[in-house]
């Protein structure tokens, strides 16, 4: 049992490392599961009722995509938090994936934010909703 390439190519989508605007996330597949035939445990229609409990002994295992940090990424960091990324106007999602990234301005704003929704935020929220517009401190 393996997840599919195209499955892995789906999650990394939009990588490219001409146009990219803010750090994208990068995904790995599973290691490919092997079962033998011979270890499988087959149960009769009679015990359907115990189908939930049978279940729940199974060993789990997740074949989903994992993530595994970031794409390299050679843009900038954000100059304001009203600036838009890929049409939209910068939410905490994009504020978070820069912050991880390292840039310090990022940093600072999120634990602004952070401070600011006393950690009650979607990472769908505007950045303004919780800053208004501020523009990052320019380097000598």
């Amino acid at each position: 049992m393996a997840v599919e390439e195209e499955e892995v190519k789906i999650a990394n989508v939009g990588w490219d490392e001409e146009v990219q605007e803010v750090p994208l996330e990068r995904y790995l597949a599973p290691s490919p599961l092997t079962f033998r035939i011979q270890n499988l445990e087959f149960h009769s229609r009679t015990e359907q009722a115990q189908v939930p409990r049978i279940l729940a002994s199974l060993k789990k295992h997740n074949m989903e995509t994992r993530r595994d940090g970031l794409w390299p990424f050679h843009g900038q960091g954000p100059e304001a938090t009203n600036q838009e990324f890929y049409g939209r106007r910068m939410e905490i999602f994009h504020l978070e994936l820069f912050a991880e990234y390292g840039d310090e301005t990022a940093k600072k704003w999120l634990a602004e934010v952070q401070r600011k929704s006393r950690g009650k935020y979607s990472k769908w929220d505007q950045v303004t909703k919780y800053l208004g517009v501020v523009v990052r401190p320019q380097t000598p």
